[in-house]
């Protein structure tokens, strides 16, 4: 019995040590497909790819991670949306097309149609058009770098749209009954007692 069981340990750390040497040898793999590619070795970076490890996990982790740094960079606007589009599309042409890949496309389109309207509602703030402004700011993405400011903004403006309604201001009555229960929530939210920042032992309010 105590043999059997030896056995069984043995062909189990045994086991273990394979995974994790073959996990070692893919991660480095990967990183001489990376290497090449980044020092702007296409071809051999294919070669790689395609004969050792197509399809494997720790190649697919670092391609998602230059992804998700392109897609990074362009929300910070460190780089536009062409060369954010020129960058992963390189990465396809050179490995296929993946995973990866289609959600930084998606995730690049969504961004970009946020700041967008980001643009268009700091114009129409600025032009004092706050129930144009209140819409455009509510298609701010959570991904968008601009999320904070944006709903930050939204805040401020149910309390002047809610003022404003009060002076019987046309545009701004048929709004408000429009989106009513959006607009009170925000009020209340905003209006609340703010929590204190745990981080910091301060009020988060300024």
């Amino acid at each position: 019995m105590r043999l059997k069981i030896g056995s069984l340990l043995s062909m189990m750390f045994l086991t273990m040590a394979i995974m994790t040497g073959c996990t070692g040898a893919a991660a480095k793999t990967a990183q001489e497909v990376f290497d090449a590619y980044n020092n702007g070795d296409a071809k051999k970076a294919r070669q790689i790819y395609s004969e050792e490890i197509q399809g494997n996990e720790a190649f697919d982790e670092k391609l998602n991670q230059a992804i998700e740094s392109i897609i990074d960079n362009y929300n910070e606007e460190s780089i536009d949306i062409g060369s954010a589009q020129e960058q992963i599309s390189h990465y396809v042409d050179v490995f296929g097309e993946s995973t990866c890949s289609m959600d930084g496309y998606e995730n690049l389109k969504v961004i970009q149609s946020s700041k967008a309207a980001y643009e268009k509602a700091k114009k129409s703030d600025e032009k004092e058009e706050y129930a144009k402004a209140y819409t455009l700011y509510e298609r701010v993405s959570e991904k968008d770098s601009n999320y904070e400011d944006a709903q930050t903004r939204l805040g401020e403006l149910s309390e002047i749209l809610a003022e404003q309604a009060k002076q019987g201001k046309a545009d701004t009555e048929q709004y408000m009954q429009k989106h009513e229960s959006t607009i009170k929530s925000m009020q209340r939210y905003y209006t609340s007692p703010k929590t204190s920042d745990k981080s910091t032992g301060n009020s988060s309010s300024e």
